[in-house]
């Protein structure tokens, strides 16, 4: 996704742009990027994707099915929100 991006061009890239993320592909290290470029990205987290060392919610990493959590460690906004 980071090489599609840098090949858009230079006049769609300050463009204001939300990404959506199939499961497979969402990490950490994407989003953390992503915001760094100032893009937000939306995607579904897979369990054996969350770094060890970020504690979940109840202390277990088993989340029932359909739980949804506003990623704060992101600076993530409610859609509508433009943080720009």
């Amino acid at each position: 996704m980071v090489v599609m991006i840098d090949n858009l061009p230079a006049e769609v890239k300050p463009l204001p742009m939300r990404f959506y993320v199939d499961n497979l592909f969402t990490s950490f290290p994407l989003a953390t990027e992503m915001k760094r470029r100032g893009y937000q990205l939306t995607g579904t987290l897979r369990e054996n994707k969350i770094p060890k060392d970020i504690p979940l919610k109840g202390g277990s990493r088993a989340v029932v099915r359909g739980a949804i959590f506003f990623g704060a460690l992101f600076g993530c906004l409610p859609s509508g929100v433009n943080p720009r």
